[in-house]
């Protein structure tokens, strides 16, 4: 038998506070401390990670740090131009412990794992809309669904299985394409060197005096050479300090372990008012754990207002979420076993805090000293760049805001075209709650045109179904300087949810009735 010694776990920020089951498993933390029945220490057992001989000391054309989405990008053009490529990603553990692949925050921590379980929502939601198309759900609690008919270790198995697939499939490209990879912190040594090791100590102690470096650290410690360096890391979520809210590390959890948590949620707090936050508090919701958010001014704050606004409606009044405003936490208190309590304050009457994003004020000029850094000096047009939030309602946008539009080109000179309606799908499986308040999903259509360019859409706004499928047809159209007219001359596909996009005739300024009540 083994003795376990159970750790306090170590969470951190969007903040699930998880209920865990006591008789579960695969809840215990383990760690170096843990013995066996006292009588062998698992720390001498330690392997040491020792640096590949073949890559230390190595020069290549190009040296990439970040194996992510650009870092990979980077590599396998660099490789069509046969140059010498050697990729460095490492990925520190969370304070949950877990550690993922090559491949990134999107493959591993981000868009991959968050749509497949909005996926599994949307797929709760479509077996409680088929009594309407036929089917029979009587023998499911009386026709209803809840978290006890999911099963949330199957959908995280399922889910991480295909990611460990896909980081695979990486290893394999890089490896077919004769490109190095090595699983280790990278850094500046010298303008055209970098040492790298997998553990950041022994980085340190060797960048403040290399004779420090015993021969230990020196099989893990290695040196590469390079022309080019090209520097693609990711981001991690920012953790709140414990002065600002007391037990945070202790109780909480990111968005990075949310998808590897192996057990259900059940009632979760998300602190957060970004678009991963209301992603996160979306499929909680929709598979039926109890979720409550809070953020401490507005919610999806880089986005439109108005959508935004329509988007934590939907997630209040569909889906049940408890939103707690203007608020943040400021202790986490561990009642029993299965119990949290949470102190928050309110914001509106404190002193605002200062916004610190780790980065020049200027996002779009970040260039570096060290000239063999590789750093193009093009800015990404980000006045039509497109973008989804997969919340349970879909939101998907490109150009501009209704508020960035005032402010660029003034209120007297954009014209707002909109509509509400009900989706085909919903119209024959009609759901009520408690009240006998409708539950169907509405969707939503929105452009905002510029006036002094003959009608030029400046702003597309969609909510409802496959939102990013939607758009990703119109970013093209706006890029290439669409008109409302062009538009209006568009035959649209019917029946779909896109179409309404082709018939916009109701401005926000006349102020009329712009929801639909038949197809």
């Amino acid at each position: 038998m083994f003795k376990i010694i159970k750790l306090p776990t170590l969470n951190q920020y969007v903040f699930s506070f998880l209920n865990q089951n006591k008789s579960t498993s695969s809840l215990y933390r383990f760690s170096s401390t843990v013995q066996l029945q006292g009588t062998i220490n698992l720390n001498n057992l330690k392997t040491k990670p020792l640096i590949d001989q073949k890559i230390n000391n190595k020069h290549y054309d190009v040296a990439i740090i970040g194996g992510g989405s650009g870092g990979l990008a980077f590599a396998l053009e660099a490789s069509k131009h046969n140059l010498k490529t050697v990729v460095f990603d490492y990925v520190e553990q969370s304070t949950q412990g877990n550690t993922w692949g090559l491949g990134g925050t999107c493959v591993n921590v981000g868009c991959i794992p968050k749509k497949l379980m909005h996926t599994s929502g949307l797929y709760k939601e479509i077996l409680l809309n088929s009594p309407g198309y036929g089917f029979d759900l009587n023998q499911l609690n009386e026709g209803k669904l809840d978290s006890k008919h999911f099963i949330w270790e199957n959908l995280v198995q399922n889910v991480q299985s295909y990611i460990k697939s896909i980081n695979f499939g990486y290893k394999k490209q890089l490896v077919d394409k004769n490109i190095d990879y090595v699983n280790a912190l990278a850094t500046f040594y010298d303008k055209n060197t970098l040492v790298f090791s997998p553990k950041s100590q022994h980085i340190s102690s060797y960048l403040q005096d290399n004779n420090l470096i015993n021969q230990e650290k020196q099989e893990d410690l290695g040196k590469i050479t390079a022309d080019q360096i090209v520097i693609a890391v990711g981001g991690r979520p920012l953790i709140l300090p414990d002065e600002q809210c007391k037990n945070s590390y202790k109780y909480g959890i990111t968005s990075d372990d949310i998808f590897m948590q192996k057990c259900p949620p059940r009632k979760t707090l998300v602190v957060g008012g970004g678009y991963i936050a209301v992603e996160c508090a979306g499929f909680l919701s929709t598979l039926g754990y109890h979720t409550s958010m809070m953020t401490r001014q507005l919610y999806l704050r880089e986005f439109d207002q108005d959508i935004a606004y329509r988007i934590v409606y939907n997630l209040q009044k569909e889906n049940g979420v408890n939103i707690v405003p203007t608020s943040l936490p400021s202790s986490i208190e561990k009642v029993d076993e299965n119990l949290f309590k949470v102190k928050i304050v309110n914001q509106v009457t404190q002193q605002e805090t200062e916004d610190y994003k780790g980065r020049f004020e200027n996002e779009l000029e970040q260039n570096k000293d060290i000239n063999c850094v590789y750093f193009q000096k093009l800015k990404l047009d980000v006045n039509d760049f497109p973008t989804t939030i997969f919340t349970p309602t879909e939101y998907s946008c490109t150009g501009l805001s209704e508020e960035q539009s005032i402010k660029k080109y003034g209120e007297e000179n954009i014209e707002v075209y909109h509509s509400k309606y009900t989706p085909l799908e919903e119209q024959i499986s009609p759901r009520y709650d408690e009240d006998y308040n409708s539950l169907q999903r509405k969707a939503y259509a929105k452009i905002i045109c510029n006036k002094l360019e003959n009608d030029k859409i400046v702003g597309i706004h969609y909510l409802g179904p496959n939102a990013g499928e939607v758009m990703q047809g119109y970013a093209v159209a706006m890029k290439l300087g669409t008109t409302k007219f062009d538009l209006d001359r568009t035959i649209g596909i019917h029946p779909t949810t896109s179409e309404e996009f082709t018939g916009l005739n109701i401005t926000k300024s006349s102020g009329e009735p712009y929801e639909k009540t038949s197809c």
